[in-house]
């Protein structure tokens, strides 16, 4: 249970690094790159 937690936060924080970067002008392949999220996820975070 406790590891679940940890990856849900892991997965979280890669996300607000996303969007920060993307809020900065960072390409989203850079941003896949330096998060390791597809850029499918990154595409779905700047909908949101």
């Amino acid at each position: 249970m406790e590891s679940s937690f940890r990856l849900q936060a892991l997965v979280e924080g890669k996300a607000e690094i996303a969007r920060n970067l993307k809020q900065l002008g960072v390409l989203d392949e850079t941003i896949a790159q330096a998060t390791g999220l597809s850029l499918n996820e990154i595409k779905h975070l700047a909908e949101q």
